[in-house]
């Protein structure tokens, strides 16, 4: 399962993980045993926190879920990455509303007293599925980065299977070019 580690809003060093499998002692009471997109394990009190899960009223983990917690002027703050399963591909020609994260970049703050998810942009990869391209297609998921500053996330597509991977960044309200 994919994780990053990163600093949680108040300074813990803490893991941020996608979960698709219960966790081995549960989740401090969570109903899900700390299944979910997003869910952080504090490594400084030992407090696990699901942040983005079905309890939450999210759907279950997405396929090919990555998680960046490399905001570290803005901790707390996670970019994240979702592919999605084989049987939502249709999605991207029937003109049908996707599942929630099919094929998104997203972000959230992970502050109890202000948590937020932000869906911010489709990348329209097709990641593993692909088969045009030259390349392994594993490097067509997105793998959403977030700057050091929190004000960019660096992505890659390979934009319905184009047959190439190219790299995309969204640029945040707190951005500012020099």
């Amino acid at each position: 399962e994919h994780a990053n580690i990163g600093l949680t809003h108040d300074g813990h060093d803490a893991i941020f993980q996608t979960v698709f499998a219960p966790s081995p002692n549960g989740c401090d009471g969570d109903k899900d045993d700390g299944v979910g997109h997003l869910v952080i394990h504090d490594m400084d009190t030992g407090e696990c926190r699901p942040v983005i899960n079905e309890q939450r009223g999210y759907p279950y983990t997405t396929s090919s879920t990555h998680v960046s917690a490399r905001a570290h002027q803005k901790p707390g703050w996670i970019a994240m990455s979702s592919v999605g399963y084989h049987r939502d591909y249709k999605h991207f020609s029937n003109k049908k509303k996707p599942p929630v994260f099919f094929s998104e970049i997203y972000l959230a703050n992970t502050d109890p007293d202000n948590e937020v998810v932000c869906r911010l942009a489709h990348h329209r990869s097709f990641g593993k599925e692909a088969t045009r391209g030259k390349y392994h297609s594993y490097f067509g998921e997105p793998h959403a980065t977030i700057s050091p500053s929190g004000t960019r996330i660096l992505f890659g597509s390979d934009w319905y299977d184009s047959g190439s991977v190219d790299s995309y960044v969204i640029e945040l309200p707190g951005f500012k070019r020099k």
